[in-house]
């Protein structure tokens, strides 16, 4: 599947050197692109690769501090050669640069455009939760050995001996008597007790390994941020974009009605024109130096689409301007 790897260098050297030894390798599969210059094109490149806004914002900054992007069309197998070479050459890591970043104030657009001529400026506020989690303090090990101590018994054994003992005699021969002469044995067995030993193990004691679980009350103390929204309406037109809208009208039915068009689908291309008039950057500015900078902002949320709005908001920055001029 082919891929787009996309990476941001603090050197514009460190960037060239990873995009030669990538196309060394062989695994680009188009030509690798450097930029180091922020504007327009950058944020037209990083859209057609479909890039999550804040990635792009991420870029742009970086290349606004004087960075260089970078970007080589990949197959997805060769996507780890590829990020090991940008690795070696120092490509900047984003998340970490965008901590930095915004520690030292900087917040990225924290303005939205809702597409429709208006900026959407988000609310925040942060919310403290506090939780728990087991910490590892400290370690009991029970160690266990056998132990061979030495012991001894007295026991008392039985030892049988044969003994043969002749005795002189002189009396009258019995029938008894009689009966050895014709011959036999006797047979006698010797006797002897023998000490046995046997083992017999058992349980004299135990050792019982447990925890002793004591609660503590802990007050955990820091800040939390909210979004503070101040608006100056100073150099804003109090009659509003609604009291424009009659010569607005009169504008898209002269002009563009004729070609098919409904007057609300103008209509943001005529408030885009407005707010451009009432912007405090563009004061005291004429229409050709403005001209660039609002394409590109039309542009970017209007891909493609300038030509055929750019006389409708060029009509808007006429109207609002000259009419300020009667009011002073």
């Amino acid at each position: 599947m082919a891929m787009t790897l996309v990476g941001l260098f603090d050197k514009e050297s460190d960037a060239r050197r990873a995009s030669e030894e990538i196309q060394d390798a062989g695994i680009a599969r188009g030509p690798v692109r450097l930029s180091s210059e922020s504007g327009s094109d950058v944020s037209s490149m990083l859209s057609t690769l479909e890039a999550p806004r804040q990635d792009v914002e991420i870029f742009e900054e970086g290349i606004r501090r004087g960075g260089t992007l970078l970007t080589v069309p990949i197959d997805e197998d060769a996507a780890g050669e590829a990020d090991r070479i940008l690795q070696n050459r120092g490509v900047i890591d984003l998340e970490g640069r965008q901590n930095e970043w915004r520690s030292s104030g900087w917040t990225g657009s924290s303005a939205v455009d809702t597409g429709r001529g208006e900026v959407s400026l988000p609310v925040v506020e942060e919310e403290l939760r506090v939780g728990k989690r087991p910490v590892q303090q400290g370690r009991v090990r029970v160690y266990t050995r056998t132990e061979e101590t030495p012991v001894e018994e007295q026991v008392r054994l039985r030892e049988e001996r044969v003994t043969v003992d002749r005795r002189p005699t002189d009396r009258p021969v019995t029938e008894a008597d009689m009966q050895t002469l014709k011959g036999g044995t006797i047979e006698v067995s010797e006797m002897a007790e023998e000490a046995v030993v046997s083992k017999q193990a058992r349980v004299v004691e135990e050792v019982v390994i447990g925890k002793e679980v004591n609660e503590r009350t802990e007050t955990v103390r820091d800040t939390v941020r909210n979004t503070e929204v101040e608006v100056d309406e100073s150099d804003v037109d109090r009659g509003g974009f609604d009291a424009f809208d009659a010569d607005f009208r009169n504008n898209f039915d002269s002009t563009f009605a004729k070609r098919g068009y409904t007057y609300e689908q103008y209509m943001p291309a005529y408030r885009y024109g407005y707010n451009l008039a009432n912007d405090s950057r563009y004061q005291n500015k004429e229409w050709s130096a403005v001209e660039a900078s609002a394409r590109s902002d039309w542009e970017r949320h209007n891909q493609g689409t300038w030509e055929d709005f750019k006389d409708a908001i060029r009509n808007a920055w006429d109207t609002v301007r000259g009419r300020s001029r009667v009011h002073r």
